[in-house]
Parts: structure tokens; C-alpha cells; sequence
């Protein structure tokens, strides 16, 4: 699959093995700005996509999340998972479902680490199956995460120019 991106920074699509997809991508911006962007129920709406809302937030090991995106229309959909890992600012470790009937939840390693004065951002998801991964890679994984990734770009340049 080829998706024309328009940000200057590429993001990297990868199968490291027949259980996982990784996509990541390096941000001009500190690690604190882009782990604030992704973790503050405030600002996630702003860069998520589809009209979305935070739900839950309990950011914490053990605690969980759930997102609703078009509420209250014929397309609602919601997305949620629990926090196995927290680890400011650079490490959070959840699991990552669709309600309804779209499959079992997975897991997904999200990774911040500094490059240089930017952020390079990793997540990487692990499926119990490869069908099931290359489910979620037919859904359109890659063209998310490079859409929210540019909407996340753009949060994090209007939260920059303050």
C-alpha cells in the first residue's frame, strides 16, 4: 500500500515479525510537548479525528481509557483499552480494542524517545494472530496513523507558538 504523505516527516510502516505492525514517526517538538499532546484529555480531540471525545482517561497502570468518535450520530464508534504500563514521558503500554464486533483487543507499545531537539514516536501493536493483524492493517492502519500523525503535528506547532 503506497499513501501519499504530506508531512515532511515520513512515517515508517514495518511487520517487524508475522504478529506485529510499526509505525512511527520524529516530530520537531520536546518529548514533554508530544507525550502532553497524547496523553491530555484536552488536547486528544484536537488531533484524534472523527469529531472524537474522551470518555475516560485513567492514566495510570491499571487504570484505562475510551474514546467515542461522532457522538450521538448514525456513525459512532468508540475505542478503549486498559493502561498496562505508564512511564512519563516516554513509555505507555495499553491494550487497544473496537466496540462492537471488530475483533479481540491487542496490545500496543507506545515509545517517545528524544532526537535531538524533536521526539521520535513509536507504537508498535501485537495481535495474538496474523490474520487479525493484517485485519487491522486492511482497515487502514497505515493512512491513520499518518493522518492523525499530521493532525498531531499541527496540535504540537499551534501548542509551540503559544
Amino acid at each position: 500500500m503506497t499513501v501519499v504523505q504530506q508531512s515532511p516527516h515520513a512515517v515508517s510502516f514495518t511487520k517487524p515479525s508475522d504478529l506485529e505492525f510499526r509505525v512511527e514517526r520524529t516530530f520537531d517538538h520536546p518529548i514533554e510537548r508530544v507525550w502532553a499532546a497524547y496523553t491530555d484529555p484536552a488536547l486528544i480531540p484536537q488531533w484524534w479525528g472523527q469529531g472524537t471525545t474522551v470518555d475516560r482517561l485513567d492514566l495510570r497502570t491499571g487504570g484505562g481509557w475510551r474514546f467515542v468518535s461522532n457522538p450521538g450520530t448514525d456513525h459512532e464508534s468508540a475505542v478503549s483499552g486498559d493502561f498496562l504500563e505508564v512511564s512519563p514521558p516516554d513509555r505507555l503500554v495499553q491494550t487497544f480494542g473496537m466496540e462492537g464486533p471488530y475483533g479481540r483487543p491487542f496490545t500496543q507499545t507506545i515509545e517517545l524517545a528524544r532526537v535531538g531537539d524533536g521526539t521520535r514516536l513509536a507504537i508498535t501493536s501485537r495481535f495474538d494472530t496474523t490474520e487479525e493483524r493484517d485485519g487491522v492493517v486492511a482497515y487502514g492502519a497505515q493512512k491513520g496513523a499518518i493522518g492523525g500523525w499530521a493532525r498531531l503535528d499541527a496540535l504540537l506547532k499551534r501548542l509551540a507558538a503559544g
